[in-house]
């Protein structure tokens, strides 16, 4: 397989990617500086753009976040600035469906390895 430009905005720097299968496709996110957000990209099962890049997460960089398939699409779930961890879901076409959802009120500890617990 040849290598794929996945994001259409390349100033300042593209970190923690990310890849879920979904039913339809591929999804891949990553965390831009510039922007201090989370974006994706759709492709379907031949690694083709479908539309154009989209905000997953749009709240301060997170400091870490991973991609799941659910039964509508995907999710993903993020550690924020506030060291709480929330989830945000979309449908196969992307769409939002919830956003900023707070997982767990956990304030005790530091939440490491949260959504992998999950």
């Amino acid at each position: 397989m040849n290598e794929i430009h996945v994001n259409t905005t390349t100033a300042g720097s593209q970190y923690w990617q990310k890849h879920v299968e979904i039913v339809d496709g591929h999804i891949l996110a990553w965390v831009s500086s510039n922007h201090k957000c989370v974006f994706g990209q759709k492709f379907d099962k031949n690694f083709k753009k479908v539309n154009s890049e989209f905000i997953v997460a749009d709240t301060a960089v997170p400091k870490e976040f991973d991609l799941f398939k659910t039964q509508e699409g995907f999710s993903i779930l993020y550690k924020s600035n506030d060291a709480q961890l929330y989830g945000s879901f979309f449908n196969n076409s992307c769409k939002l469906i919830k956003s900023h959802i707070k997982i767990n009120t956990n304030t005790y500890s530091n939440n490491n390895n949260d959504a992998q617990k999950i």
